[in-house]
This record gives structure tokens, C-alpha cells and sequence, in this order.
């Protein structure tokens, strides 16, 4: 997301992910859809207050990311068909 460093389409990109995330509720496949929806407003509003020009200051631990649970009764089982 920040690798170009392009601030209008950054902004943007986490606009439209708001606006389509907040058509599920939590939680929706296993992820919590609030805690992500909180980290990406946490981003875009870091990324406004630092500005077009200080871009580069954007620490990529803001960049939200999705986590999900580790099912031990999952782990290891082979795909079954």
C-alpha cells in the first residue's frame, strides 16, 4: 500500500476498504471486522496528519492486516474431498 509512496490513492484505498468492510458484522470468516475497521481508520488518520509531503515518516506497523485464529482441530489435517 505505502511501497509507491502515492498519498491521494493511500487515502483512497483505505476510504473505499472502510466503506466495503462496513457492509459485514463481526465476526464475518473468522475475522474481526471491527479491530480492522479501527485499523484502518488508526492509518488514514496518521497518514493525514503527517501529510502529502511527510509520506515516508508513515510507519508500516499502522498498515492494517488481517488475523485470523489458529484452529488447533485444523492444524495439520490434510484437505479432504
Amino acid at each position: 500500500m505505502i511501497v509507491s509512496r502515492r498519498y491521494g490513492g493511500t487515502v483512497s484505498n483505505l476510504n473505499k476498504a472502510e466503506e466495503k468492510l462496513g457492509l459485514f458484522r463481526s465476526p464475518f470468516l473468522e475475522v474481526d471486522i471491527e479491530v480492522l475497521l479501527e485499523a484502518i481508520r488508526t492509518a488514514r488518520a496518521e497518514i493525514v496528519r503527517i501529510g502529502r509531503e511527510n509520506l515516508q515518516e508513515f510507519r508500516s506497523s499502522l498498515i492494517p492486516t488481517i488475523s485470523l485464529p489458529l484452529h488447533s482441530d485444523l492444524a495439520g489435517t490434510p484437505n479432504r474431498q
